[in-house]
This record gives C-alpha cells, sequence and structure tokens, in this order.
C-alpha cells in the first residue's frame, strides 16, 4: 500500500500561498478557471494572492464509488467568450492520473485563449499531464485533502 497523507487546513493554506508566490513570478492570468470538485477550495484560496476573475469548469473522470472513468467528460462547461484572447490560469488540487488536466487543457485551447497555463498544488508521480506549476511532487502518496474527510 502506497505512503497516506492526511493534509490539514494550514498545510492548505501554506501551499496555496507558496503555489500563487511561484505562479506571480513567473505569469500574470486574466482569469483562473478551476476544475470542480477538487480545484474550488485552492481556487478560493489563490484569490487572496492572485487577483482577477474566477470561474469553474467541471469535468468528470471518477463514478461515484471513485472507479475511473474509461474517459474523461466536460460536464459543465465556460462561455468562449470568458476565455477567447485571455491569459488563463487552470487550477486544480492535484494532477493524480492527469487525464482531468489533460482534457480541461485540450477543451480550453479549443476556445482560443491568448495562453493557457496550468496549476496544482499536488501531483503524483503517475501523472500523464505536467502541470506549469507545481506546489509538491507527492510520488504514490494517498492524499487526503481536508474537505475530503468524513
Amino acid at each position: 500500500m502506497d505512503e497516506k497523507v492526511n493534509l490539514t487546513w494550514e498545510e492548505i493554506h501554506e501551499s496555496t500561498k507558496e503555489l500563487a508566490s511561484i505562479i506571480n513570478s513567473k505569469f500574470k492570468p486574466d482569469i483562473v478557471i478551476a476544475i470542480g470538485e477538487g480545484g474550488w477550495i485552492p481556487a478560493r484560496l489563490l484569490k487572496n494572492y492572485i487577483k482577477c476573475p474566477y470561474y469553474s469548469i467541471r469535468c468528470k473522470n471518477y463514478d461515484e464509488e471513485d472507479n475511473q472513468l474509461p474517459e474523461a467528460t466536460i460536464t459543465q462547461d465556460i462561455e468562449i467568450s470568458k476565455i477567447k484572447g485571455e491569459k488563463v490560469l487552470i487550477l486544480d488540487e492535484v494532477a493524480d492520473s492527469g487525464i482531468t488536466m489533460e482534457k480541461v487543457h485540450k477543451h480550453l485551447l479549443e476556445l482560443n485563449p491568448e495562453e493557457i497555463r496550468t496549476a496544482v498544488l499536488h501531483k503524483k508521480e503517475k501523472s500523464i499531464f505536467n502541470p506549469d506549476y507545481i506546489h509538491k511532487n507527492m510520488g504514490n502518496t494517498w492524499i487526503v485533502y481536508p474537505w475530503d474527510k468524513k
């Protein structure tokens, strides 16, 4: 079994602040798009450090029992007018398989932004997608976020 880590709210706040510092030193987005549901809380925290409009997109990659689906599907889209010609930052909490981020990235590229960059708090070793900004590489650690605790 892979190592397991239970993250605290304090760790999430600090990770988000550090990620914002990395992003701010290299990129000034016009808008941030959070991938729901996991990217919503990091996006709200990031808003304290990166001032611009924030939007949401949803992409389903797992079923109700947390089994990975054969293909990721956009289930809540964003208006093309919000993206076209803008510098976009896509944010999620983790690049686990990387399939969700890859799907959203490809989809938003079709909406003709000026530029797209991607950011995650954590990246897993198995991820097929390499985000532009990563707070921490987590190997194969099983991550339990505070908002996922039951």
